[in-house]
């Protein structure tokens, strides 16, 4: 069991122009954007019950790009299910009107799709039900500080998504989070001066390190030191699109959902 955990090029302006305004629209009015109404369908949901006091509440307790407020850090959160997460919330005034989990799991399914469609590109596996907690050993054992902007912009990485982006229950599926553009150039050039494995900057070097029926293998450096190369190689890749970066677990690509939902590219700017 278990999922892939990949990080994907990021279009964060078409996030931003396209998914949050829809998200936001559905949290004002109830209503879906009509580039989602076919897996509403799918799912059978029924966007005209949902409790307009439960979706309210998502407007004031997360950021502006719906991102959970944090703080950040490289904490596991693996055992926190939907409950726990929304109660860890600073901005108490949200706290006496949490959705339900039902409410939260749709509204996270359909965040995951939105995000999907709109907005991920190219993406590079690194590792089985990884998570960005599982650096830091690694990052320690590279002599990076806990303070050092490498690790607040890796805990975004892996919790901007703790809210909208997780899916429903326990366990890190969905969107972890993400950077933007700038912010993923910052987070490059921290990666590029620690000592990790150096290679071609293309997918293909990095999967040209794949050893057949085992894991990723770079003389010299464990597989958690691997993985972090191909977060920063990933990075530096996206930073030469004008792209932000994204921590995704069993996400699925646009294709996944565009080849079942034809009419959706109707909709796909």
């Amino acid at each position: 069991m278990g999922t892939d955990a990949e990080v994907f090029i990021f279009d964060y302006e078409a996030y931003m122009e396209e998914v949050v305004p829809a998200f936001v629209d559905t949290f004002r009015t109830g209503r879906v954007a009509t580039w989602l109404q076919p897996f509403v369908k799918e799912r059978e949901l029924k966007p005209e019950l949902w409790d307009r006091n439960e979706l309210a509440s998502f407007i004031g307790s997360l950021n502006p790009d719906l991102s959970w407020p944090g703080p950040y850090d490289l904490e596991s959160v693996y055992h926190y299910d939907w409950r726990k997460r929304w109660s860890m919330l600073r901005r108490n005034t949200a706290l006496d009107q949490a959705p339900s989990e039902n409410l939260a799991e749709q509204i996270n399914w359909l965040f995951d799709i939105g995000v999907s469609i709109k907005c991920l590109g190219a993406s590079q596996f690194v590792g089985r039900s990884r998570t960005v907690d599982d650096y830091v050993e690694t990052l320690s054992g590279l002599g990076v500080k806990e303070n050092d902007r490498v690790v607040s912009l890796l805990a975004a990485l892996g919790k901007r998504g703790f809210l909208i982006g997780y899916q429903f229950g326990a366990g890190f599926e969905g969107i972890n989070g993400w950077l933007d553009a700038a912010e993923t150039a910052e987070f490059a050039h921290r990666l590029e001066l620690l000592p990790l494995p150096d290679y071609q900057v293309f997918f293909a070097g990095m999967n040209g390190l794949r050893m057949p029926e085992r894991e990723y293998e770079f003389s010299g450096f464990s597989f958690a030191e691997v993985s972090l190369s191909f977060v920063r190689t990933t990075a530096i890749m996206a930073v030469s699109e004008n792209r932000g970066l994204l921590w995704g677990n069993g996400l699925m690509p646009a294709d996944f959902y565009l080849e079942r939902y034809p009419l959706v590219e109707e909709g796909k700017s």
